[in-house]
């Protein structure tokens, strides 16, 4: 019995190793299949690559010149002198020495500004006040003065006083009175009564009248 057992437990290792070696070679053979599938993928990703990035790249540029071609033009300023700004800024000067009511200021051409209307004597003073203040700013446009000096009515009411109560009235120095909304003999109409300042309207031109 003993040989017997002997020689069943040589078959048993005979066995044992076989299947080891027939496991072993499986593996081996999935670990090259594997190489192999993982080299397959590798070089497929590589001439994927190769082949598609530059009809990416194509498309990419497409879309680019298209975005170019919708997008807004933005024209740089123009190397003329003047502006808007320029225009505005005058405007509010002549405000402040009151002389908004007489003249105007426009563009005139590309590197000058034109200034027009007619004042009277007694604004000749407000009007070189102007002309010394404008050409003090370095940068600004050339300004061509097309003013005449022979206006003689519609000056601008000169204030007096104002009365405060529950209807404030504003005197002026022709001796003419008048409250909010009153219309004065030269066109100018009452538009506001402030503490610090009245308001008289003409023609679409406000002007401020300090105590």
């Amino acid at each position: 019995m003993k040989p017997h057992i002997l020689v069943n437990a040589d078959i048993d290792q005979q066995f044992t190793n076989h299947f080891s070696h027939e496991m072993l070679d499986e593996e081996q053979t999935d670990s090259f299949f594997k190489k192999m599938l993982s080299s397959l993928i590798a070089v497929t990703l590589v001439f994927s690559i190769y082949v598609i990035s530059p009809k990416i790249i194509e498309v990419l540029k497409g879309v680019n010149e298209q975005a170019a071609i919708n997008q807004p033009i933005v024209q740089e300023p123009e190397a003329a002198a003047y502006t808007d700004a320029y225009i505005w800024t005058a405007k509010l000067k002549l405000e402040d020495f009151k002389l908004n009511h007489r003249l105007q200021i426009v563009a005139n051409g590309q590197d000058q500004l034109q200034i027009f209307g007619d004042i009277s004597t007694q604004e000749i003073p407000n009007w070189k006040n102007f002309v010394s203040w404008y050409e003090s700013k370095e940068g600004f446009p050339k300004l061509d003065h097309k003013v005449g000096f022979g206006a003689t009515t519609g000056n601008i009411p000169v204030l007096r006083s104002v009365w405060f109560d529950a209807k404030p009235t504003a005197y002026f120095a022709d001796g003419s009175s008048g409250n909010l909304g009153t219309v004065l003999e030269n066109g100018w109409k009452i538009v506001g009564i402030e503490a610090w300042a009245i308001f008289v309207e003409r023609n679409g031109t406000t002007i401020t009248l300090s105590f």
